[in-house]
């Protein structure tokens, strides 16, 4: 019913112990008295699939036996496969800490660690600003793969420059590049949207593979 992810079958026992005791998810029956606590998570989801909404989760709940766990601000939900009701599933969880929020910690991080990570990037600085807007990326290959890129949004082009900025920059420096690979827009409409205005030569599919 729902987008999943199967539990792995090849943990050892002394892995999946270690798992339950540092786990805080408490999962427990869903049921229409839960309707209150879990309608928020679901108007807030950004899928538009069935699966996350009321009816797709209660009419349903005992067919896949649907569980339901809230920590954190995020709602998590774990039930049974479509096709075999023998192996858990879970859907994608569903609220805070926003999808935003994580990405700035990540990106603090890479920061605080740039060396480390033998990344390579440029920073747009204007007058009396200062920097607003950075690009930090890697080359594999004949690909350049940019994994942050910041602006501030009051900057008029700021976003547009530092892409033009960086790919000038690269290609100075590594003339065998070919691509740049701008990564995915982790399902935010105005993301995919700036970056197809930039008319990708192509889209790469990414796909499950379920073992």
């Amino acid at each position: 019913m729902f987008p999943y992810i199967r539990s792995s079958e090849t943990y050892d026992s002394a892995a999946i112990l270690r798992r339950r005791e540092v786990s805080p998810l408490r999962f427990e029956p869903l049921t229409i008295a839960d309707i209150p606590a879990i309608r928020p998570y679901l108007n807030a989801a950004p899928s538009r699939t069935c699966d996350f909404t009321i009816g797709g989760l209660l009419m349903w709940a005992d067919y896949f036996n649907y569980t339901y766990a809230i920590y954190d601000g995020t709602l998590f939900v774990k039930g049974v496969t479509e096709n075999d009701v023998t192996r858990t599933a879970f859907s994608l969880p569903s609220g805070k800490p926003a999808l935003a929020d994580i990405e700035r910690e990540q990106v603090m991080r890479v920061l605080d660690y740039y060396d480390a990570y033998g990344f390579t990037g440029v920073v747009l600085k204007v007058p009396g600003r200062g920097i607003v807007a950075f690009s930090v990326g890697e080359v594999i290959g004949d690909t350049l793969y940019v994994h942050i890129e910041k602006m501030a949004h009051d900057v008029a082009g700021a976003g547009e420059t530092v892409n033009k900025l960086f790919a000038s920059c690269m290609l100075g420096t590594v003339p065998h590049l070919r691509y740049i690979n701008r990564e995915e827009a982790v399902g935010d409409p105005g993301l995919r949207n700036a970056k197809e205005s930039y008319h990708p030569c192509m889209l790469l599919g990414k796909y499950n593979v379920m073992m």
